[in-house]
């Protein structure tokens, strides 16, 4: 934790209770590549994503929900991703 000069900080809007009581258990990460699903039980993301890590399987495939559509989830290579302790918004991620 430190100090920053306040021209380098955007303040975001908080987001609704709803919202956040509707995120499911487990981290946030974003997505580092884009990756296509070769079969049905991946999902398809593109590099900037925030999605949900649902688990951590020891096969180097996560189970994941896009973060922008909760009916959108699958399974991702784990280093496809990099894991944060909050959820990223589109604007701190510049895309």
């Amino acid at each position: 934790m430190g100090y920053a000069p306040a021209n380098y900080v955007e303040m975001l809007p908080a987001e609704p209770a709803a919202a956040a009581a509707a995120a499911p258990p487990g981290a946030y990460a974003v997505v580092q590549w884009d990756y296509t699903a070769q079969h049905g039980d991946e999902l398809t993301v593109k590099a900037g994503d925030a999605v949900y890590v649902l688990s951590e399987n020891n096969n180097g495939w996560w189970m994941a929900q896009l973060a922008s559509d909760s009916s959108k989830k699958g399974l991702v290579p784990h280093n496809y991703l990099n894991k944060t302790a909050v959820r990223p918004s589109r604007a701190c991620l510049g895309v």
